[in-house]
């Protein structure tokens, strides 16, 4: 499709990760708060309307990059 913005539609991702870190032991309730406050900024959005991904063909790769480095923050 190019640059050119598809038929709006409802779309559900499953996300499977592998995580590791290099740093210390991180607790499985800190990695949970990480992605929920991630993923809980974008329920019932529009992902093509927000900010992060407004000047990008949206991907499932592209959505991928974005909640590694947020969840990594």
């Amino acid at each position: 499709m190019g640059n050119q913005v598809g038929r709006k539609s409802a779309n559900t991702f499953e996300i499977i990760c592998h995580i590791t870190t290099t740093k210390e032991f991180v607790p499985f309730s800190q990695l949970e708060t990480a992605v929920n406050n991630v993923i809980q900024s974008f329920t019932g959005k529009d992902l093509n309307k927000l900010a992060q991904f407004s000047n990008k063909d949206f991907s499932l790769e592209i959505l991928t990059r974005y909640l590694s480095v947020m969840i990594n923050n």
